[in-house]
């Protein structure tokens, strides 16, 4: 998406919101979930309500991979047992100072020395599941929920990158300034709260702000978006936001301000609309 128009939304939302207007978060999640389903062929639409039920949309499940990680939980239409074999499958830590390509990214999938489905293999298996004519139908309702998800944290920096903190987890920072600016939060927890986190935009509709996102996406931002294995090309989109322009920026000594946040958050938001395009594009491809 185009900078000034990404630029021209941030100052909107920043207008609206006079502390943190921090993405992902349930709001960044379901607006990815609206964003796809708005742009979903005739025949994905068809299958996505089938397996989903008449009373629910993709927007309902989007948050359920993070909600069970430590319990079980009623999510849209499904009880679910708890997960925490799941923890994994939200993330892929790659080296900070490594240059990885779409060939090596799979040796970044390991987990105390052992092959673990990290974040772009689990994808690849949520997407085989729904693909597979022979798969149960509650295996298809588990992919597409897991699908749902893990698409919109393939497209948060921190969840792709690694400078041995976990991620930014353990590097303490502050940011802006409010009521609870006497407490450092960390530099994961600042990008996966961008739009949400002790704001007003927690009142933001996911509708409403869906639909700004799409009418600022232009044919050619999704026709290029869309292009190639968009799976790995989305881990090293993030991989190389997080390396050159998140890692950068920190200093454990300095209050990340507004400055900060006008910078880095139209990078939020087309993250944001950049997972609602390629998901609808993953889940066309499904049911061709």
């Amino acid at each position: 998406m185009g900078g000034s128009r990404l630029a021209g939304l941030a100052a909107v939302i920043l207008g609206l919101v006079p502390t943190a207007a921090r993405a992902w978060g349930g709001l960044g999640h379901r607006a990815v979930a609206l964003i796809a389903e708005h742009r979903l062929s005739p025949k994905a639409e068809e299958q996505v309500q089938r397996l989903l039920g008449p009373s629910y949309r993709l927007a309902d499940i989007a948050t359920c991979a993070d909600d069970i990680k430590r319990r079980g939980e009623r999510c849209g239409p499904f009880v679910l047992k708890a997960a925490p074999r799941s923890k994994s499958w939200h993330f892929i830590d790659i080296p900070i100072q490594a240059s990885p390509t779409a060939a090596t990214l799979k040796r970044y999938c390991v987990s105390h020395g052992r092959s673990d489905q990290c974040c772009p293999e689990q994808v690849r298996e949520d997407l085989a599941t729904l693909k597979d004519p022979a798969a149960s139908t509650r295996d298809k309702q588990m992919a597409l929920m897991y699908l749902v998800h893990f698409v919109g944290d393939l497209h948060q920096p921190l969840h792709n990158a690694d400078d041995g903190d976990h991620g930014g987890n353990a590097k303490l920072v502050w940011f802006l300034q409010s009521k609870r600016s006497h407490k450092k939060t960390n530099l994961h927890h600042i990008w996966d709260n961008m739009l949400v986190k002790d704001s007003q935009l927690k009142k933001f509709r996911p509708d409403a702000f869906a639909a700004e996102l799409e009418r600022r996406i232009t044919p050619s931002e999704a026709q290029a978006w869309t292009r190639g294995d968009v799976v790995s090309e989305a881990a090293l989109e993030s991989f190389q936001i997080a390396k050159t322009r998140i890692y950068p920026a920190y200093d454990p000594d300095t209050r990340l301000s507004v400055p900060y946040q006008q910078e880095l958050q139209p990078i939020a938001l087309e993250q944001v609309a950049k997972a609602g395009v390629r998901l609808a594009y993953l889940l066309d491809g499904c049911w061709p």
